[in-house]
């Protein structure tokens, strides 16, 4: 039976090769090729501890707990994952509808507009 740190090397394994390779990937969640070596090399010598695992998930907008199941058939990860993103990215477009149209019946407030304003430079920041 695999350990949790097993099914994480693998499942970041099957990321690699989604973006392409090991720099590729260490530029998405911004940690240098040495650190990503450290725990995708030939011999690692560290595991993705559990705040390693939530933001690898967050920079490839995957849910939570993604990189901790095993994923069986790693020749479909393209398509697992671009569903994923796919369904993101239409609620998305569904909430950015939703706010234009109450920007121009005027549903939202001066404060309500402020605090959209103040999460939209929060995700810029922490990109």
């Amino acid at each position: 039976m695999n350990s949790i740190y097993d099914i994480r090397r693998d499942n970041a394994q099957l990321l690699v090769n989604f973006i392409g390779n090991k720099t590729l990937f260490s530029e998405r969640i911004e940690r240098s090729p040495t650190q990503v070596s450290r725990i995708l090399g030939l011999n690692p010598t560290r595991n993705i501890g559990e705040k390693l695992a939530r933001h690898i998930e967050h920079c490839f907008c995957l849910p939570k707990f993604w990189l901790d199941q095993a994923h069986q058939e790693p020749a479909n990860i393209d398509k697992q994952i671009n569903t994923i993103n796919q369904d993101r990215y239409e609620h998305l477009h569904h909430v950015l509808c939703e706010l234009y149209q109450a920007t121009i019946t005027k549903r939202i407030d001066e404060s309500t507009y402020h605090l959209l304003v103040k999460v939209l430079e929060h995700h810029q920041v922490n990109r």
